[in-house]
């Protein structure tokens, strides 16, 4: 699919694209009264003697707002996107139910226990996010240049600009060719970050023949409608840099293309100046590795001049890529000095071709001793594990399973099926069926971003066998199916007699509506279509409908507007209660049209009616006549069934009232408008498990009878008690008796029960069946289970390679994560195929994100408090997730993966003892278990408030983050690792005009010019980290096995960290750490200890006896008359380089 980014043609202005910005969020959740003053009425306790307060003012206090403000705005923030997401979705919302968890959650924040990221402080609450999305409020993100280095340069260029850090691939192998400057078009920039990314678009497009956006003339760019420097930023806030960073890049970019197409970078003679010799005018060969690299770097730099916060790069190459690893050894390359330091680079360590990889680290370890770089991933680890040994696949290989275009998808819409290549020129998301692959349920979901995502691949094609003999489907060999019998298997493993789940769609013989089968399910598409359409409508006229007892109907009726059964175009689709069905379609006989309209009756003759009916009434035989026809078995159940509403209604309006009173500290949580749980710990320490038990039951302390009584015997009959439930599971026979049903019917043999009996006896496989069975799996009788069987599966026959390269599509479906693909009946109402899984089922899909929080230990009273911080910093990164971004693909990644990372900081004092008393005494034993438990605590949460609001819980869930100026305010030490000094002078720089330096001043804190910028002065902070090491009295073995047990115990994404070495002392042994470490790490980077070198750092090492002087000389500052402040937002990188 082209899309071309829209021009006006009498002033070539770019237009705003059509991604611009989401629905516009409308609800908004507001804390209480009590609870705002509350907040207003403490004092914050910012961290290091004021410096807290300073970062906090400089860069996230938004229109001079006190700390109870921004803690107010985030936690109103978070719930409202919550809110939102419940409200749209038709899910039940409850302001009062929501006030005691917003209130502890605010005060916690306000404590600093937990803390969103600096965007989230920056962002949160906003109107820029509420119209616009989320992008702003995650941290990280990655994308794959492979298939379209535009598409993934414009992205980066967008995540930048709203504060996120993006990791970029050098995989593009693509072409370009040299663009004709003389056939050009003025095109006018206009003031907007839309504008700065499209300009970008429009002149790499001069050069590469873009898959998404193509290729066009050689832009002339008009920079007048930039604002001018200085001036502020409304939306995402900050000051204007003026268009002069937009046109280093745009100059920058256009001579790297220039080169790429000569096949060589020519690069001019220097003089000589105080930071580099001179050198001379030198050509050598420029690769496609250097093009990535130079652009994405360019783009970072505009971005950091921009002032649009913080730009944050690590670029990933391969480690045989002698143009990656000397990306940044500048005697080879000064040209790149300008740019080279906006990414960490990493190679990716791969397990193809026996480890090969692993035998380059000994290379590696020399190059980390020389220059801290390149830093090393282990996509093994990535791969496999979350936390280390704790086996959970996320492949993170940045490749996407795909169909061929002509792939007929099922969609939900009324058209039946259309190819995804279709899809993908229509550019829109789609409803298409889905299967739940545990219950079986098929359901329509929304099938997101249908898009183009490669050309020339390698395709197989799945055939399939028996009754199905002729059909198939067109896959990439990596592409997942899922099997009847549990197993998901790429489709280069499957392999002939492989049982899929089948999907059907035709028309009902009974009363002519169109049904939706799969495996043993069967639904009305008319009524699924309505539903997903109008969630809304449908709950409304399903209350209304069941508490007039129409159960028949399951509460609901869907009519169809043109009284034709099989067009279920959703226009065509009307939701009614059952009574006002009736009068639809007996509308022709209300009023005149009513053959006894009109008429009446002579009192003589209504008095025989009486008289007759009283006889009849008298009459034993017609009494019993009359008593045999009322109490039917269907008339006793229908009469059960509204004795059973009249109970819900009852239950609802008395949990109504339950969650409105005092809970005395218990956690409830509302399943379902009948079903109120108390969630509570299993009180056996051994176990210590969440669970949850009925409000009728809240007194229940123990998970189970094995843990009240934890006699050894009892465990073990309980184990056994288990085995023996989950052994021979219904649906496992189910599977086994249609696979022996279908091998009859292969081999032409005639089938009957009989025969299908003694068959199954022959074997060992029951073949019973229960007319009277509740479950599901268990089919009615011979009849049924041959209905079933027969639209149960799809059998692979054989699968081949197909010639030829091919161009291959790609879509991704909310929560279930398969999708229905037609492989018989086209278009056409009757319909089979397959049930297959979604695709791109990847770590660190190319345009994903993920969102942060952060905990610190040594800001809470006892281990209880800090539990109760994860299960805030959970609630926050969770709920982000809920809120679209403004990029359609990177919502399509999202909705799937959900990943969010709650962090911990101050680790380095945690363990040291700085911990308040309540924690006791800390050691590394008891922080393994700590680490255990609170890991079990996020991913208990993350469950938790996924399941409350119908979408899949997080593919990842924890991390360490290097953590930046956000640690500053807490006074913690940053993520894992140790303070350059236990005492030291913290350095900050001010512009001159900053209403926040005569409050500065009269705290009298020290302060003298920039050496290096002019308008700026440099704040010396004295601070003391509290009894911890410095970084250069602990080993870098000691610093390797903290980040191992982190990665074991807590971080089940990456644990991001720079262990830091003697130069001299610890050289020799740098490979030897790689080389044990990184087998049980995913990622990691090295750095020697290396004095600063210049005036004015940001850390500079005193002695106790200096600290105290320089503390006791100043105060801390008072903000409450400073006004007109202008925040800068979080600037530059949180990455461990940025440290020092």
């Amino acid at each position: 699919m082209i899309i071309r980014y829209f021009i006006d043609i009498e002033t070539n202005t770019i237009m705003s694209v059509k991604h611009n910005n989401i629905e516009p969020y409308s609800q908004r959740f507001i804390l209480s009264d009590e609870t705002k003053l509350e907040l207003r009425s403490m004092t914050p306790d910012f961290g290091f003697n004021g410096l807290g307060e300073v970062v906090f003012r400089r860069t996230y206090s938004r229109d001079n707002e006190d700390w109870s403000d921004v803690v107010i705005r985030v936690v109103q923030g978070a719930i409202s996107i919550r809110k939102e997401h419940y409200v749209r979705n038709s899910l039940r919302w409850d302001d009062d139910h929501w006030q005691p968890w917003a209130r502890d959650m605010a005060i916690s924040l306000f404590k600093m226990e937990w803390l969103p990221p600096g965007r989230g402080l920056w962002m949160m609450g906003t109107d820029f996010v509420y119209e616009r999305g989320s992008m702003a409020l995650n941290n990280c993100s990655a994308c794959d240049t492979k298939d379209d280095l535009v598409h993934c340069a414009e992205w980066t260029m967008d995540g930048l600009m709203n504060g996120v850090g993006v990791g970029f691939s050098t995989n593009w192998r693509g072409t370009a060719t040299a663009a004709d400057k003389t056939d050009n078009e003025t095109i006018v920039i206009p003031d907007s970050r839309e504008g700065w990314v499209q300009s970008l678009i429009r002149l790499m497009c001069a050069y590469i023949d873009s898959p998404k956006y193509g290729k066009n003339k050689f832009p002339i760019f008009d920079y007048s409608q930039i604002r001018a420097k200085g001036l502020p930023i409304k939306g995402f806030g900050g000051q204007s840099s003026g268009h002069e960073p937009l046109k280093k890049m745009h100059q920058r970019i256009e001579g790297y293309l220039d080169a790429f197409c000569a096949g060589k970078l020519v690069v001019p003679a220097t003089e000589a100046t105080e930071w580099a010799p001179a050198t001379e005018e030198v050509t050598k060969p420029y690769s496609h590795t250097r093009l990535i690299a130079d652009i994405f770097n360019s783009i970072g730099a505009c971005v950091v001049a921009g002032n649009v916060r913080r730009s944050a790069e690590i670029a990933l190459g391969d480690v045989h890529d002698k143009d990656f690893i000397n990306l940044k050894n500048y005697e080879m390359n000064p040209e790149r000095m300008e740019i080279g330091w906006m990414s960490n680079n990493s190679v990716t360590l791969k397990p193809d071709d026996g480890f090969e990889d692993f035998s380059y680290i000994p290379d590696m370890a020399k190059r980390n001793v020389d220059n801290g770089e390149p830093g090393m991933i282990n996509l093994y680890n990535m791969q496999k594990y979350g936390r280390y040994g704790k086996e959970s696949p996320d492949e993170a290989s940045l490749c996407n399973p795909c169909f061929h275009a002509n792939t007929l998808i099922a969609t939900a819409d009324g058209r039946n099926a259309v190819t995804i290549k279709q899809l993908a020129d229509e550019g829109k998301d789609v409803p298409v069926y889905s299967m739940d692959q545990v219950t079986g349920e098929m359901s329509v979901q929304w099938g997101r971003n249908p898009r183009m995502t490669g050309h020339n691949k390698k395709l197989l094609r799945v055939h399939f066998e028996g009754s199905n003999k002729g059909e198939y489907l067109d896959v990439t060999p990596n592409h997942k199916f899922i099997l009847n019998d549990g197993r998901e298997l790429e489709a280069k493993d499957l392999s002939p007699g492989d049982s899929l789940p089948q999907f059907k769609k035709g028309q009902n013989g009974k009363d002519d509506y169109v049904v939706v089968y799969s495996q043993n399910k069967r639904i009305t598409e008319h009524r699924m279509i309505a539903k997903f359409h109008d969630p809304v409508g449908f709950a409304k006229n399903y209350n209304e409908d069941v508490s007039n007892g129409f159960c028949h109907t399951r509460g609901v009726v869907v009519h169809h507007k043109d009284e034709n059964k099989t067009n279920n175009q959703p226009d065509n689709l009307e939701i009614t209660t059952a009574s006002d069905h009736n009068r639809i379609h007996n509308a022709e006989y209300i009023g005149e049209n009513n053959p006894m309209y009109g008429k009446k009756q002579t009192d003589a003759t209504k008095d025989l009616i009486r008289n007759k009916a009283n006889e009849r009434n008298k009459d034993p035989e017609y009494k019993r006549k009359v008593s045999a026809a009322v109490n039917t078995p269907e008339n006793r159940e229908a009469g059960s069934k509204r004795m059973k509403l009249m109970r819900e209604q009852e239950l609802i309006t008395y949990y109504d009232e339950v969650e409105k009173q005092n809970h005395n500290g218990l956690d409830l949580v509302r399943l379902s408008p009948t079903c109120l749980q108390v969630a509570r710990t299993c009180e056996n320490d051994k176990c210590a498990c969440a669970f949850m038990s009925p409000w009728a039951k809240r007194e229940i302390a123990f998970c189970s009878r094995a843990c009240a009584n934890t006699k050894s015997e009892s465990i073990a009959l309980r184990k056994a008690g288990q085995k023996k439930t989950f052994e021979g599971k219904a649906k496992e026979m189910f599977h086994k008796q249609v696979m022996l049903y279908k091998d009859l019917i292969e081999a032409g043999e005639t089938v009957d029960k009989k025969k299908f009996e003694s068959t199954c006896k022959a074997v060992g496989v029951s073949c019973r069946f229960n007319a009277k069975s509740d479950n599901e799996w268990i089919a009615k009788g011979w009849n049924d289970f041959k209905e079933r069987a027969n639209g149960y599966n799809h059998r692979v026959s054989w699968v081949e390679e197909l010639e030829g390269d091919h161009t291959v599509y790609n879509i991704t479906v909310d929560n279930n994560h398969t999708l229905a693909v037609v492989t018989k009946g086209g278009s056409s109402m009757a319909q089979t195929g397959v049930i297959v899984s979604n695709c791109g089922e990847i770590c660190l899909e190319s345009f994903e994100l993920c969102n942060l929080s952060e905990t610190f230990p040594h800001r809470c009273a006892d281990l209880d408090t800090f539990n109760k911080a994860l299960k805030f910093a959970t609630f926050y990164s969770t709920s982000v997730s809920l809120l679209p971004t403004h990029r359609p693909e990177t919502n399509a990644v999202i909705a799937k993966n959900r990943r969010i990372g709650v962090s911990i900081s101050g680790i380095a004092q945690w363990v040291s003892g700085a911990a308040p008393e309540g924690w006791g005494l800390m050691n590394y034993t008891r922080l393994t278990r700590i680490l255990r438990e609170g890991y079990k605590i996020v991913k208990d949460e993350n469950t938790r408030l996924a399941k409350a609001a119908g979408v899949p819980p997080s593919i990842r869930v924890t991390t360490i983050k290097p953590s930046g100026s956000i640690s500053l305010l807490a006074g913690a030490t940053a993520g894992v690792h140790y303070p350059v000094s236990r005492y030291a002078i913290r350095r900050m720089r001010i512009g001159n005009d900053s209403p926040l330096v005569p409050a500065l001043k009269e705290a009298g804190i020290p302060h003298e010019p920039d050496t290096y910028s002019d308008n700026t002065l440099v704040f010396e902070f004295a601070i003391d980290h509290g009894d911890v090491r410095p970084v250069t009295e602990v080993s870098p073995w000691e610093q390797f096995s903290i980040v191992a047990m982190l990665q074991r115990c807590w971080a089940d994404n990456m644990v991001s960290a720079t262990v830091y070495f003697d130069k001299e002392k610890d050289a020799n042994d740098v490979e030897k750490l790689l080389a044990m470490f990184i087998p049980v790490l995913k990622s990691v980077s090295m750095l020697p200890h290396a004095g600063h070198g210049y005036a004015q750092a940001p850390y500079e090492p005193i002695t106790k006896e200096q600290y105290e002087e320089r503390r006791n000389a100043y105060q801390k500052p008072k903000f409450a008359a400073v006004k007109g402040s202008v925040p800068m937002g979080s600037k530059f990188c949180d990455g461990d380089n940025c440290m020092l």
